[in-house]
């Protein structure tokens, strides 16, 4: 089942011939999957607060939105979900399900059980159709984990705790092994450590450098250009890379190999994710990434230009709430998100204060960036990080 918050969808997909085309790099015609209509889960007629979507409990729900559509679609859903119910969660940050426990989910004997996605797959629209999608990559995948954070909040309110975590484990698992009939997918389950290896990377870029072109107003190739730009550039990687490698899941993963005495701290380094051990290497890997984005600019300058809330929470966001409880320092993080909330509300008071009358395309703003929005990541689940992971770094672990 699809849902949706605007009744164009449902004609689009009677429109598009009431399927889901998938098709290559080059535009071939991959496969064609028949699907239900999308179910309206939007506000009733003149009662703007309820959903008129009346349904069972749903055992499974698959969640890949922007952060804007999210918390509408879960509250839309929110009498049809319960501890019965797994959201896998494929979001371009961390951190969503603690904050949906304490703003929708708030009763823990009730809370959903969650999955969490990163999916490396490069989707985009095909031909500008809803229900058209164009993979550009060959070899992404879909990486599911499950946070022990998330897992740990309310546990012990529950008045059965032990049950309840045998029937979040059998949970997870038939979503994985739902996940896993699927072949276009490609699904792999990893630990926490490990997701957070190859979830972290994506998200220290957009940390950087989304954040930095929204706060600017700057293409990805000017960040180096422009010594400002550059600056903050370097305050935010430094300080963002701080936060990650003293996060207690790597400091864990060290402790657990065998250092034999006189090796020191050099040998553990090696244990910490790539990215993290070798750190210079990739610091200059992000810098060869800003070039070869060349004139396209951060799809965050897209999502201000239209209103929309930018995903900043969940990712500078998420290094400023670790970083508070390891006392470490996030200055330069906390103020790179005032900055873009404060771009946002800005822009906000512009629209609202625009007439339009048919001489320049309603919300169009009056920068004048040039280039092109960087288009990597239409659907993909992996914040700024364009889907298909174009590192010139490697990741495995």
């Amino acid at each position: 089942m699809l849902t949706h918050h605007y009744p164009s969808a449902s004609t689009k997909w009677f429109l598009e011939g009431k399927a889901i085309d998938l098709h290559d790099a080059r535009g071939n015609l991959i496969s064609s999957h028949p699907i239900l209509c999308p179910e309206y889960i939007g506000p009733r007629m003149g009662v703007p607060t309820i959903s008129r979507w009346q349904g069972e409990v749903l055992d499974n729900i698959i969640v890949n939105t922007s952060s804007v559509a999210l918390y509408p679609t879960l509250r839309a859903l929110r009498h049809c979900i319960d501890n019965r119910t797994v959201i896998c969660l494929i979001h371009e940050g961390l951190g969503v399900a603690e904050k949906l426990n304490e703003d929708v989910f708030d009763d823990p004997a009730f809370r959903p059980t969650y999955v969490l996605g990163h999916l490396t797959h490069k989707l985009s629209r095909h031909m500008g159709k809803a229900m058209a999608l164009r993979n550009k990559s060959s070899n992404g995948v879909l990486l599911l984990s499950t946070s022990p954070r998330a897992a740990e909040e309310g546990i012990d309110e529950r008045e059965d705790t032990t049950g309840h975590r045998s029937l979040e484990l059998a949970q997870r698992r038939h979503i994985m092994g739902l996940l896993s009939t699927s072949e276009a997918l490609h699904p792999v389950g990893l630990s926490w450590t490990k997701f957070l290896h190859r979830k972290l990377p994506g998200m220290i870029w957009s940390a950087a450098a989304d954040t930095t072109s929204v706060i600017l107003g700057c293409r990805y190739d000017q960040i180096l250009e422009d010594s400002h730009a550059r600056k903050l550039w370097n305050g935010l990687l430094d300080e963002t890379l701080h936060i990650a490698a003293s996060l207690p899941e790597f400091q864990a993963q060290n402790q657990s190999q065998d250092v034999r005495p006189g090796q020191g701290q050099g040998h553990e380094e090696k244990w910490l994710a790539p990215f993290l051990h070798r750190r210079d290497q990739f610091r200059a890997s992000l810098g060869r990434r800003l070039r070869r984005r060349r004139t396209t600019y951060s799809e965050w300058i897209s999502a201000i230009r239209r209103g929309d809330v930018t995903p900043v929470n969940f990712v500078n966001g998420y290094f400023v709430k670790r970083a508070q409880e390891l006392g470490l320092d996030h200055k330069i993080n906390s103020m790179a998100i005032s900055m873009v909330k404060a771009r946002h509300q800005a822009r906000l008071r512009e629209l609202r204060s625009d007439i339009p009358f048919g001489y320049r395309p309603y919300m169009s703003d009056g920068d004048r960036l040039g280039g092109r929005e960087f288009e990597g990541d239409d659907y993909g689940g992996d914040g700024g990080d364009g889907g298909g992971e174009d590192w010139d770094f490697d990741l495995d672990l």
